[in-house]
Parts: structure tokens; sequence; C-alpha cells
């Protein structure tokens, strides 16, 4: 549980970079701000991918609360995420379809857009691996046995059926293709 926590905490660094104070939290609540239900979302799927029935009363109540306050929030979103492996530092950014099976791997500070479908490719078994820092653009899939390095960048409306396999770079297309590497990618506007 330790550990849920600590991504929990990731999560909510990366969608607010700063510490919040009360007042701010309670106006988050209060104006039914989206950005605080999405890190809500996150946190009871967290929670809820964490436990298991287990004959435990308690505990059997607890998955059923989680499970309940996921799916709703899910369904206001169109968001279902049923992966465990998930690191942390997850943001999703719009609203829309995403959808991430139940075996795929996301490395930590992954940001997802929206209309995104992260799975297996319907033949076989095999998920993709996502590494850490991963932007995925709206729109985009990733299907089947792919590998993606860590901070690359999947551009919107891309459908991504092979490895990328070199950090640093980006990809867009049907199917996608690398079209840059650099050895630094900033979120800064120059």
């Amino acid at each position: 549980m330790e550990e849920v926590i600590k991504k929990i905490k990731q999560d909510y660094k990366k969608i607010y970079p700063s510490k919040l104070n009360l007042i701010t939290r309670i106006k988050y609540i209060i104006t039914c701000d989206m950005t605080y239900k999405k890190w809500k979302y996150i946190k009871y799927m967290r929670k809820s991918n964490s436990m298991n029935y287990n004959g435990n009363l308690i505990n059997d109540l607890k998955k059923i609360y989680y499970d309940r306050k996921k799916n709703k929030l899910g369904m206001l979103f169109g968001y279902e995420i049923y992966s465990n492996s998930i690191g942390g530092g997850l943001c999703l950014y719009h609203n829309g379809s995403i959808i991430i099976n139940n075996k795929e791997i996301l490395g930590n500070n992954c940001s997802l857009h929206g209309e995104n479908c992260i799975g297996n490719d319907g033949i076989t078994d095999d998920n993709p691996i996502i590494g850490d820092n991963v932007e995925i653009g709206i729109g985009e899939k990733i299907i089947g046995n792919v590998r993606i390095a860590n901070n690359c960048i999947i551009g919107a409306g891309s459908v991504v059926v092979d490895d990328v396999l070199e950090d640093n770079s980006v990809v867009v297309g049907v199917p996608g293709r690398i079209i840059k590497k650099d050895k630094i990618i900033s979120n800064e506007v120059n």
C-alpha cells in the first residue's frame, strides 16, 4: 500500500506542480474543477487496482467502494484504465476515451492527451511497454508487442505498431515512424 500512496503523491505533483493550500483545494472541490476530478479518478484507480477480493469483509467493501468511485468518474471522462503497471506521475489531460488494457506497462511521468488506445493487437497477448516521461498525443494508438523508450513524444493521431528503441524520439504518422531524435526534448518554448 505504501507504493500506491507514493504513486498517488507523484500523480498529484504532476497535475498540480506547486503545493495547494487548503482554500485552493476547497475551491477546486466546490467549483467541480475537472483537473481535480481527473486526479481523483487516478487516485481511485490506483487504490482499486492495488486491492483484490480476498474474503476479508472490510477489504472487499473498500475494493467495491474504490471500483464504484473509479467507474463513476471513468464514465464522466470516458476512461477505462485497468492496468496495475502504471508508474507514478500519470497525467490525463483531455476527456474522451482513454483505454488501457490489463497488462500494459507505462513508466513514470507519462502524459495522455485523450482518445488513446493502448493494448494488445487482438491476435496475441503481447502488450506494449512504454518508458518513462513519454508524452502521448491525442488520438494515438499503441498496439501489440511494442516497446517505447524513455522521453519520447508520440504525435497526435499516430498508430504505433513497431518498437521505438531510442530515447528522445518523436514518432508521427500511420503507421508511426521516427522523425526526430534529440539529445534533449524540452517542454519549454524557445
